[in-house]
């Protein structure tokens, strides 16, 4: 049973170390594109991860502006939200990964996000993305509700799946490869933040004349 245990041991390695090599090769690029580089990310990070969802964060003083693809990959929403709001602010705040099994008993989770758009987020694995010279946030990587798959999943009370300790370790491990890829198109990334925080200035301050 020791040798049997010891070499699906070896044989998820195996698999793990093809797979982060795949993600990195993909994400090895340079692009003016921005929503294809982070349309590229979150597709890799899905399939990865087996999760439903997932958001891009990256730290903008102190916003966080957040790229998803919820509506295809086709269609990116981006939006900015103060640094201190919700999991993702913290995670970055802290640096540190928050993995939350059940979010609506998650006081960070905003639960009015689900109410305005029929989503039901059950179980988020959040980590942060770093700087690969100086080891600082500079984002989160948000995967929402981990799928099943044919492997034993963890499960909260038979209720749903959640994210397991092996899957902070490769979302660790893919955030290097996200930050090195995110680090390449830095100057794009500013840019596109700046436009967006200046936007959510503009609404802030139209509803304040309102």
């Amino acid at each position: 049973l020791g040798n049997a245990f010891q070499w699906q041991q070896l044989l998820r390695s195996e698999a793990k170390n093809r797979l982060l090599l795949g993600i990195a090769k993909d994400l090895s690029i340079v692009s003016d594109d921005l929503s294809s580089v982070i349309s590229r990310i979150i597709l890799r990070a899905c399939e990865a991860m087996n999760s439903q969802r997932c958001t891009v964060f990256l730290k903008q003083r102190d916003l966080l502006v957040s790229f998803a693809t919820n509506q295809g990959p086709s269609n990116m929403e981006i939006i900015c939200i103060p640094l201190s709001t919700g999991i993702a602010g913290q995670v970055v705040t802290n640096n540190q990964l928050i993995n939350v099994p059940d979010c609506y008993a998650c006081k960070l989770f905003n639960q009015d996000v689900d109410k305005k758009s029929g989503f039901r987020t059950n179980s988020m694995l959040c980590v942060p993305i770093k700087d690969t010279d100086t080891g600082d946030a500079i984002g989160a990587l948000q995967l929402i509700n981990k799928m099943p798959s044919q492997q034993q999943d963890s499960t909260l009370d038979g209720k749903h799946v959640v994210f397991g300790s092996d899957d902070e370790g490769l979302a660790e491990s893919l955030c290097v490869y996200v930050g090195l890829c995110l680090s390449r198109n830095a100057a794009y990334l500013q840019a596109v933040t700046e436009r967006s925080k200046s936007q959510a200035l503009l609404e802030v301050a139209k509803d304040l004349t309102g």
